[in-house]
């Protein structure tokens, strides 16, 4: 009588599995009938210039960039100083600058340059508002 029970519990067990492989089966096919596949691209300046750098920088700003971690952040999460961070980033940053002026010149890709923020119009520094100013 176990051994019966056993038999059949295997039984749907493989049948359950051959359905499970035919669904799975008929559904790549029509997603890949559905969805086409994608285009492909010539990779950006910026793209290019990251592929380039070390995987220690690339690591870096792909933290800040597409996780968007503060520095607090990325120094708990690699083991670091936040103090190594800020140097880290700094030089990371410095070294995507060169490769995409690298590319630029290399090429006669556009070239890319900073947006100044709103407000932001002048390098100077900010006057003080009236009122503030020392008085001696």
């Amino acid at each position: 009588m176990a051994l019966r029970v056993a038999r059949r519990v295997l039984a749907n067990h493989y049948r359950g599995e051959r359905r499970r492989l035919a669904l799975a089966d008929r559904l790549r096919d029509s997603l890949h009938q559905a969805v086409p596949p994608p285009e492909v691209r010539e990779p950006s300046v910026v793209e290019r210039a990251v592929e380039r750098l070390g995987s220690d920088d690339r690591e870096l700003l792909r933290l800040v960039a597409w996780e968007e971690l503060a520095r607090e952040e990325i120094a708990l999460a690699m083991g670091l100083s936040r103090a190594t961070v800020r140097v880290r980033l700094h030089r990371a940053r410095t070294r995507l600058r060169e490769a995409m002026a690298a590319i630029e010149s290399e090429t006669d890709a556009p070239v890319v340059q900073r947006i100044t923020p709103p407000g932001h119009d002048s390098p100077r520094w900010a006057t003080a508002r009236r009122g503030t100013e020392e008085t001696s």
